[in-house]
């Protein structure tokens, strides 16, 4: 049975290169550890749900079945959290690497029916749906950004607090290109109102 959810996938951009300059496999591979086990508290923090380790990032999903926990908020907290942490634990392992790469997250986020399943009795639930699928393609965000797909963006306009958000064109390998949503900044106050910049014409729109 399907369940409404919002999906964050992250992806640490340039992770192959990133691997390369460093130093031995035992520094990268102690970065890599205390990166993606933070990520994950982060996650858990905003009532996240930890999906799976990517390879060069991770997949998780906010519950929106409980409105207390706010799921679309929430993930978006825990996005602009993500970013910060990264840029503070590259900057402590710097001298793990032969070469200082202007790297960052790429983080995608979507929202709509997804489904949980077990592959095996013995395997962990995963998800799959629509939402997951977007959330990774949008991951593929430039370093340090985070992109929203058209459900996100329409589920966070619904939030009672100050979401700025900035249109964006990206193209999509086989799908060409579409319009995505940026996130930058969320602002808390009592009265709703989504602030974006918009794409055709560079006005400023309010939506309360």
């Amino acid at each position: 049975m399907s369940e409404l959810m919002t999906v964050m996938a992250i992806d640490i951009r340039k992770s192959t290169e990133l691997m390369q300059k460093a130093k031995n496999p035992e520094k990268y591979a102690k970065f890599i550890k205390e990166l993606i086990n933070e990520l994950i508290k982060i996650v858990e923090k905003y009532h996240g749900i930890f999906d799976n380790f990517t390879g060069d990032g991770i997949l998780a999903y906010f519950l929106t079945s409980d409105l207390k926990k706010e799921g679309i908020l929430n993930c978006c907290l825990a996005a602009q959290e993500c970013h910060d942490f990264f840029n503070c634990i590259y900057k402590e392992h710097i001298d793990d690497f032969d070469v200082a790469l202007d790297t960052k997250l790429g983080i995608g986020i979507d929202y709509g029916d997804v489904v949980e399943i077990n592959l095996t009795e013995k395997s962990s639930t995963i998800i799959i749906g629509n939402p997951v699928v977007y959330a990774c393609r949008l991951s593929n965000a430039p370093a340090g950004k985070t992109y929203l797909n058209m459900p996100a963006y329409k589920e966070i306009c619904k939030d009672k607090h100050k979401i700025y958000l900035k249109e964006i064109k990206m193209h999509i390998k086989n799908e060409g290109t579409i319009i995505v949503y940026e996130l930058e900044r969320i602002e808390f106050e009592k009265r709703a109102k989504i602030v974006h910049d918009n794409l055709w014409n560079d006005t400023i729109c309010k939506i309360c």
